[in-house]
């Protein structure tokens, strides 16, 4: 065996030994892929495009506390409904959001929506037990940060 074969060798067991330990090192852990919007569409109680009129943070059992984030809820005035009630004028939207007092570093992240007041937004989401509200389609991010809540360049309704 010449030197170039062993030196190959050891080469290739070394990034296996690296890439194998560079999730425990890092704590690092496997994101999902997007579902798509064919599964988000199905999965959906309510799809609409939404003008944020404002948002609180809540405690709500269904979401877990999660360090560097916290739970809110927004209140959407619905400008147009593609799925679900469509003589809805507003709802109440849960979500996760960054806790902007925590900073970075976040062992894990949820899915999780950072909306800003005035801005409209394209909201899939599922229904609560209480009438009006609706929480974030799922609770684990996938590798689409934004999947489930979408800006919108504008705020006109659909066209009919």
């Amino acid at each position: 065996m010449n030197m170039n074969t062993r030196l190959g060798r050891h080469v290739i067991c070394w990034v296996v030994v690296f890439a194998a330990l560079t999730p425990v090192i890092l704590n690092a852990y496997l994101v999902g892929p997007p579902e798509g919007l064919a599964k988000m569409t199905t999965n959906a109680d309510i799809i609409c495009k939404a003008r944020v009129v404002s948002s609180v943070v809540i405690t709500n059992a269904a979401f877990q506390p999660l360090p560097g984030f916290e739970t809110r809820a927004s209140k959407l005035e619905i400008v147009f409904v593609l799925k679900g009630d469509s003589s809805a004028k507003s709802m109440l939207f849960q979500h996760y959001a960054a806790n902007p007092q925590a900073g970075m570093g976040w062992e894990y992240a949820p899915q999780h929506y950072e909306l800003e007041v005035g801005q409209c937004y394209l909201v899939f989401a599922v229904k609560t037990d209480r009438e009006g509200e609706f929480r974030q389609i799922r609770l684990s991010h996938t590798g689409k940060e934004d999947e489930g809540v979408m800006r919108t360049l504008d705020d006109r309704p659909y066209p009919t």
